[in-house]
C-alpha cells in the first residue's frame, strides 16, 4: 500500500493538466477584465460582496440568514489584497486548480494512471468550472472542501489513519458551514467508506470521532447565532424559504424566482405577519412547507421526481446570469454546453464497466447522496458543479475501458458500455422537464451594470430592449432608476408606477417616496403615503423609516 501511495505520476498526470488548467484561466481573466461587466457584481455575487464588506466594517452580529464561511473568506481577501472582483478571481482560481490535486490522487488509487490524468484534465479545463470561480458565488470554495474532504476520508479509512479522517471532519464541518444542505449527503460519504472499509482497526469508532470533529467545526455558527436570537439556527436561516420554493404549489423544480423584487416581496411575507426574528421566520417556512407538502403529496413526489430528472440533465439552468451572454466574451468558457451531458453519458459506461472495482460505490454514494440534498430544494447549474470532477473520473474510466476493450476486441463488454451510453443520452440530452426558456435577460443585466457604472444613457438602451420582450418589475424599477439618474423624475415616477401595476414591492414604494421628494414641496404628503405603504410591506425598510420620520418631523408647524 505504502509503494502504491507513492506511486503518482505526478509530471506526466497532473502537472500538464494543472498547467493547461492555469493557462485556459490566465486567457480567461484577460477576456473577462476587459469587459464592462467586471467589477460590477449582480444578484447573489453582490449580496456577498455586501455581506463581505459588512464584516469588515463591523457589523455581522446578526444571525446569518446566509451560510457564513464564503462571506467570512471574501472578507478576508479584501482585508488583505482591497476589495474587488481581482482579488477572488485569482483566489478561486487557486482553489479550483487545488480541488484538482484530490481528486487525480482519488482516481489513481481508484482506478490508475491513465483515467486519473483525463480526470485531471477535464477537471481542470471544464468551463463552467472557470467560469464560476471568475464569479463572486460560494461554489469555489465548497467544491474544494468537497473534494479534499472526500479525499481525507477515503485515504484516513484505506490507511487507517485517525488523523486523515478527523481532518476529513474538520473539512466537511467548513462545507457545511458553506453549503448547510450538504449535511444530507454526510451519511451517504460515511456509508460509502463503511460498506468499502468494513469496521476493522475500529473504523466505527474512528468515523465517530470524525463526525465529533465535523459537529464542533459547525458548533460556532450556532452559538453565534445563539447568541443573536436566543434560538437554535444550526448554520443559517434561508433552508425554510429555500425548501418552500422549491416544493410549493406551482414549483417546477427548476430555480423558483430568479433574486429580485419578487424574490424581496416572498421573503418579506413573514415580517408582515409580525415575525422579525430569523429563526420565526424559518420555522414560519418550514411550516408552510409541510403544509404544502402533506396537502398533496402524490404532487410532491411528482415534483421530486422531476427534480431528479432535471438534475442529471444536459441542459444547464442559471438563476443568477444569464450564461450564453456571460461566457460569450471568452473562449476557455464559451462553449459549456454538452460537457455535462457527455460527462454523464460516458460516466455511466464507466460505472457499468467497474461496479466491482475500488471506489465505484465510494462515488456512487456520494453522488447520490449530493443529488438527493439539492434535489429537495430546486436544480441550477452551480449546484451540481461540485459533482463535476468526480463524475469526470467515471467518465475518465468509460474512456479509457472503451479504447481498451476496441483494442482487445471484446465486443460483448464494449457493447454493455454503449447501451449505457445510449440509455444515459436518451434519458439526459432530450429536455424532459426543464423549459429552456431562459430565465435572466441579458439586457437587463447590463442595464443594471451600467447603472452601477454611471452611465444611464447606456442603461436604457439595454432596459428598453428588456422592457420590449415584457412586463417584468425589476426591468421597470431599472428603467426608473436609469430615469432618476438622468433627473427626469416624471419619467422615474412612470416607470415606478408601471411596476407596481404588476405588484406592490416595498422597494417601488420607496423610490416613489424619494422620487416625489425630489418633485417638491407640493408632493409631500404623497412621498409620506409611499414611504407608510413601503413600511407596510417591509416593516424592516430602513431607509424609509428614516425619510419618513424626517418629513414627519419637519412637516409640523
Amino acid at each position: 500500500m505504502q509503494k502504491e501511495r507513492k506511486d503518482y505520476p505526478w509530471i506526466t498526470g497532473l502537472l500538464p493538466a494543472l498547467a493547461a488548467g492555469l493557462a485556459a484561466r490566465i486567457w480567461y481573466f484577460l477576456d473577462l477584465r476587459a469587459q464592462p461587466f467586471f467589477g460590477y457584481p449582480l444578484v447573489d455575487s453582490l449580496t456577498y460582496d455586501r455581506l463581505a464588506r459588512q464584516i469588515l466594517a463591523g457589523g455581522g452580529g446578526e444571525a446569518f440568514f446566509r451560510p457564513p464561511l464564503y462571506p467570512f473568506f471574501l472578507s478576508t481577501l479584501y482585508s488583505g489584497a482591497g476589495a474587488g472582483q481581482v482579488p477572488v478571481v485569482w483566489a478561486q482560481f487557486a482553489l479550483g486548480l487545488a480541488a484538482v490535486v484530490p481528486i487525480y490522487l482519488l482516481a489513481c488509487r481508484w482506478f490508475g494512471k491513465a483515467p486519473a490524468a483525463l480526470t485531471a484534465w477535464v477537471t481542470a479545463l471544464y468551463p463552467l468550472r472557470l467560469f464560476f470561480e471568475g464569479e463572486i458565488l460560494a461554489v469555489t470554495l465548497f467544491g474544494f472542501l468537497l473534494a479534499w474532504g472526500t479525499w481525507f476520508f477515503w485515504t484516513g479509512s484505506e490507511e487507517n489513519s485517525l488523523r486523515r479522517l478527523l481532518w476529513g471532519g474538520l473539512v466537511l464541518g467548513l462545507a457545511l458551514l458553506t453549503r448547510p444542505n450538504f449535511l444530507l449527503a454526510v451519511p451517504f460519504l460515511f456509508g460509502g467508506v463503511l460498506l468499502q472499509r468494513g469496521g476493522e482497526g475500529g473504523m466505527r469508532r474512528k468515523l465517530a470521532a470524525s463526525v465529533a470533529v465535523l459537529a464542533l467545526t459547525v458548533a460556532p455558527a450556532a452559538v453565534h447565532n445563539w447568541s443573536a436570537e436566543k434560538s437554535l439556527i444550526p448554520v443559517a436561516a434561508n433552508g425554510g424559504i429555500n425548501f418552500f420554493l422549491g416544493n410549493r404549489p406551482g414549483a417546477t423544480g427548476e430555480t423558483p424566482l430568479p433574486p429580485g423584487l419578487l424574490w424581496q416581496d416572498t421573503v418579506q411575507e413573514p415580517l408582515r405577519a409580525g415575525l422579525t426574528g430569523l429563526a420565526e421566520q424559518d420555522r414560519y417556512w418550514w411550516d408552510r412547507s409541510v403544509e404544502a407538502v402533506a396537502g398533496d403529496p402524490v404532487r410532491w413526489v411528482r415534483l421530486l421526481s422531476r427534480k431528479a430528472v432535471i438534475f442529471w440533465n444536459a441542459f444547464e439552468s442559471s438563476n443568477n446570469k444569464d450564461l450564453d451572454h456571460f461566457t460569450a466574451v471568452s473562449l476557455p468558457v464559451r462553449y459549456y454546453r454538452g460537457w455535462f451531458g457527455a460527462l454523464f453519458c460516458l460516466g455511466c459506461a464507466g460505472l457499468a464497466a467497474s461496479l466491482r472495482r475500488r471506489g465505484a460505490l465510494m462515488i456512487g454514494a456520494l453522488m447520490t447522496g449530493y443529488w438527493m440534498a439539492v434535489s429537495l430544494f430546486f436544480i441550477t447549474a452551480r449546484y451540481r458543479l461540485p459533482l463535476v470532477p468526480f463524475l469526470a473520473i467515471l467518465a475518465a474510466v468509460g474512456a479509457v475501458e472503451a479504447v481498451g476493450r476496441v483494442r482487445a476486441r471484446n465486443a460483448r463488454g464494449l457493447a454493455v458500455m454503449a447501451v449505457a451510453a445510449a440509455a444515459a443520452a436518451a434519458a439526459v440530452f432530450p429536455p424532459w422537464f426543464v423549459s429552456g426558456e431562459k430565465r435572466i435577460d441579458p439586457d437587463f443585466q447590463m442595464g443594471q451594470i451600467f447603472l452601477s457604472r454611471g452611465e444611464p444613457e447606456k442603461a436604457e438602451e439595454h432596459l428598453l430592449r428588456a422592457a420590449a420582450r415584457g412586463g417584468d418589475p425589476d426591468v421597470l424599477n431599472s428603467l426608473g432608476a436609469a430615469r432618476f439618474a438622468k433627473q427626469d423624475w416624471q419619467g422615474a415616477e412612470e416607470h415606478y408606477l408601471a411596476a407596481l401595476a404588476i405588484g406592490e414591492f416595498s422597494e417601488i414604494y420607496f423610490n416613489l417616496g424619494v422620487v416625489n421628494e425630489k418633485m417638491g414641496p407640493s408632493r409631500r404628503q404623497e412621498a409620506i403615503r409611499v414611504y407608510r405603504r413601503s413600511l407596510e410591506r417591509n416593516p424592516l425598510e430602513a431607509r424609509a423609516r428614516a425619510n419618513l420620520e424626517y418629513l414627519l418631523g419637519h412637516s409640523r408647524p
